[in-house]
């Protein structure tokens, strides 16, 4: 539903054995990711444990709340709409897809209204090529269709298509949509790219993980110093990563960025303990401790532990 709004009420459970979870409007438990929870932890200084949150797009909220001018929203917003007051305001700004000039052209649109382009951003009209919002996008690793709508997604695909504008370039054609994304709340940075533990196992994938928390200078006393979570999704027989996610400084989103690349270059585990990697005091993790390559130490353990349990099953089941 483009351009939507609703109120929603999301209460933090209080019972230090639940801490990772919420409870909605609806009364169901949510789980929440590593990520998830630092956000929550960020959150709470700035709200009471029972939010009002009120989400949608920049648009949808102006119509709602007329006297909301479209600048930044204050650090605590506080409006009266229907006798309930808002902790904290979301806007979830966005393009709403208008395929009817697709369409007149006789452009094939799949199923979520997307252009169709095959992995050089070709339609089926030769003489039309096609990027960036309008056009169609399949994950990078379970090939599913997806709705992932990103700039970085929109220009990588504007350079495959100028790539092979007049001739093919078979090194050159856009593989999929790794959903590379980070953002930042105050002095925390947040970053995932490719696919979550939760949509890889409901991709049907056997996977296994790896999470790692340390400090991005060392040490850890030095001035701006900042936490940094890394956590690491991989295929549990190949070790390949799938995905990933970043909690931390300024430097997340950069450490955001190269689990990208490790994903779209299939990368494995080893891979990973086999890099070498540049540090020091004021700019990185240490080099003992380097966050991305301590969780793909976690993840290689988790996945030594699954071959041994396998191995030993069948082994039981043998004799």
């Amino acid at each position: 539903m483009p351009f939507a709004c609703e109120v929603k009420t999301v209460v933090r459970l209080e019972d230090d054995k639940h801490r990772d979870r919420l409870v909605g409007a609806d009364g169901k438990t949510v789980r929440l990711s590593c990520c998830e929870q630092e956000a929550v932890s960020r959150l709470e200084p700035v709200c009471s444990s029972a939010h009002r949150v009120l989400y949608g797009s920049a648009q949808a909220v102006h119509e709602l709340l007329p006297g909301m001018s479209h600048g930044p929203v204050r650090r605590r917003p506080r409006f009266e709409r229907d006798d309930e007051r808002l902790e904290r305001l979301i806007t979830q700004p966005g393009a709403d897809l208008h395929p009817g000039l697709a369409a007149a052209a006789g452009l094939p649109l799949n199923e979520h209204g997307f252009v169709v382009v095959d992995e050089y951003m070709r339609t089926s009209d030769p003489s039309i090529l096609a990027i960036g919002d309008c056009a169609e996008k399949r994950d990078f690793i379970t090939r599913r269709p997806s709705t992932v709508m990103l700039a970085s997604t929109a220009c990588a695909e504007a350079r495959v298509a100028a790539t092979n504008l007049y001739e093919l370039c078979m090194v050159k054609a856009f593989g999929g949509t790794i959903a590379v994304y980070s953002t930042a709340l105050g002095a925390t940075g947040f970053g995932t790219a490719g696919l979550t533990a939760t949509a890889a196992r409901g991709a049907g994938m056997q996977i296994v993980t790896g999470a790692f928390t340390g400090v991005d200078r060392h040490p850890g006393s030095l001035d701006q110093s900042h936490k940094q979570m890394v956590t690491l999704v991989a295929a549990r027989d190949s070790g390949t990563l799938v995905g990933g996610s970043v909690v931390g400084g300024s430097s997340a989103g950069e450490i955001t960025n190269v689990i990208g690349l490790a994903v779209q270059n299939r990368m494995t585990i080893c891979d990973l303990l086999a890099s070498q990697i540049g540090t020091h005091p004021c700019l990185t993790a240490s080099p003992a401790a380097y966050p991305l390559i301590k969780a793909a130490e976690v993840a290689d353990a988790a996945r030594r532990t699954a071959s041994r349990r396998e191995t030993h099953d069948r082994e039981r089941v043998v004799a």
